[in-house]
């Protein structure tokens, strides 16, 4: 979800919809990435996990930050919401190979399987005994 997010930031500075400074940082807020969050969540959210899916959007994307505060990609949000986006994040361009899977059907569980035996094999279990 980082490197996606890193990725979707790097499309914004080419099609010259955010502009970095003069340093390579973004100055962005915190309503602009959800908002690029939400679409990417719904792009791609097939591929993450039940217990991703099952957070909400702001939680999910508070814990996000958290990561990329550590892995030195960003600074913020700050009290106003504004966030520094670091030219680290523009190293990263990442997209998935293929389309999502399909939902999985759930299968009844199998039954028993059950073997017959042939009249040999029965005299020869008898003939053991």
């Amino acid at each position: 979800m980082i490197l996606l997010l890193c990725t979707t930031f790097r499309q914004q500075v080419e099609q010259e919809i955010w502009t970095p400074d003069a340093y390579g940082f973004l100055h962005v807020t915190q309503w602009d990435i959800l908002s690029l969050f939400s679409e990417l969540r719904q792009r791609f959210g097939s591929y993450w996990g039940t217990t991703v899916k099952d957070i909400k959007a702001t939680e999910l994307l508070e814990e996000i930050y958290g990561d990329m505060r550590l892995f030195g990609l960003l600074r913020g949000p700050d009290a106003a919401g504004n966030i520094l986006i670091l030219p680290t994040a523009a190293r990263y361009s990442v997209s998935y190979g293929q389309e999502p899977p399909p939902a999985r059907e759930k299968t009844p569980a199998r039954a028993r399987k059950t073997t017959t035996r042939t009249a040999t094999q029965q005299q020869t279990l008898d003939y053991m005994e």
